[in-house]
């Protein structure tokens, strides 16, 4: 049992709970996106509802473990940027540059949510060998 503990219990408190908020931020407007498109979808009676049903059902249970594997596969990026990053060589920056900079932190935070289920257990192994 000291695996789950190593792995799934190894986060820091705050910084799980800091990226848990921002997974649930993406997590709602999917879900919000994946309703609408449901909605759609069975009042213009396109397809056959039941598999539509079962589509969506699927697709809303994707965005869930996505959820929670989110704030792991941010865990692995962070590694992954510390290793290849040197924190002297950062420079303050403005104007467009700094606009830049944050649309490419919303898309790479968006793009770790969608592909958490394939990034997370790279972050659960570096946690388990990290707290081994």
């Amino acid at each position: 049992m000291n695996w789950f503990y190593y792995t799934f219990l190894g986060l820091n408190t705050r910084y799980y709970l800091k990226n848990l908020l921002v997974a649930s931020i993406f997590a709602i407007a999917m879900w919000w996106t994946l309703d609408m498109g449901q909605q759609q979808f069975l009042a213009a009676d396109r397809t056959d509802g039941d598999h539509t049903s079962y589509v969506f059902w699927w697709l809303k249970a994707y965005v869930v473990i996505s959820l929670l594997l989110y704030p792991y596969a941010k865990y692995a990026y962070d590694c992954l940027w510390d290793y290849f990053s040197d924190e002297d060589s950062w420079w303050v920056v403005g104007g467009f540059l700094l606009i830049v900079v944050y649309w490419f932190k919303f898309f790479m935070r968006l793009m770790l949510f969608v592909h958490s289920i394939i990034i997370a257990p790279i972050g659960l192994l570096v946690l388990y060998l990290k707290n081994r």
